[in-house]
């Protein structure tokens, strides 16, 4: 089985545009089985020109697991537009769908904003697009991961994700005093993992 990806995605743009974007998920959230994905339908490509989803899209195959889809909109004023922001979460094959993501932007003018981590630990990032072409991305894998998940995602993800890999830790002490860039209140909560799993182990 490959590897997940789990991505919170957040799109800026015009609300005419947002709004069948969000029509759409809400669709594929309720019935995970419909049969055109999201990236089918708003981002599909000449399959003459590339040699299946992985190039086209980044990613092996549709979105899926869509969740905590909200539309945010900001009230026209002045003249402007009225723009909205997007934000859902969603899983994706292998890798995020970050080529797709950047036909999205381009084709319907938003921007997008993907913070995404794969379930195996083994990456983790953010990128930002704007006008079809990436603006910022920030990535970090291999022993790197933890700082990326504590930044990226905050000190409750990667607690959780630093109590999961305290059984694999030969002294926890010395690897939170390595973590350099936890803050103080985050060490100290995680003093008390540590605490607890050295209690378990002595109990058992």
């Amino acid at each position: 089985m490959p590897n997940n990806t789990a991505t919170q995605v957040q799109i800026h743009g015009p609300t005419t545009t947002l709004l069948p974007f969000e029509k759409y998920l809400k669709i594929q959230e309720q019935d995970p089985h419909y049969p055109v994905g999201f990236l089918q339908k708003f981002v599909p490509y000449d399959k003459s020109l590339f040699s299946g989803n992985r190039e086209a899209w980044g990613t092996k195959w549709d979105v899926y697991d869509l969740g905590n889809i909200e539309l945010e909109e900001t009230p026209n004023y002045h003249g402007f537009p009225t723009t909205a922001t997007l934000r859902c979460t969603w899983h994706t094959a292998w890798s995020p769908c970050i080529e797709a993501m950047l036909t999205l932007s381009q084709l319907y003018d938003v921007t997008v904003k993907l913070t995404y981590i794969d379930e195996g630990g083994f990456y983790v990032g953010t990128t930002t697009i704007i006008g079809g072409e990436k603006n910022y991305e920030d990535s970090y894998s291999g022993d790197d991961v933890p700082e990326g998940m504590y930044k990226l995602f905050g000190a409750d993800a990667w607690l959780n994700e630093f109590e999961l890999c305290l059984p694999d830790m030969d002294d926890p002490e010395q690897v939170l005093k390595d973590m350099t860039y936890v803050d103080q209140n985050a060490r100290k909560r995680a003093k008390r993992r540590i605490k607890k799993h050295l209690a378990q182990i002595e109990a058992a």
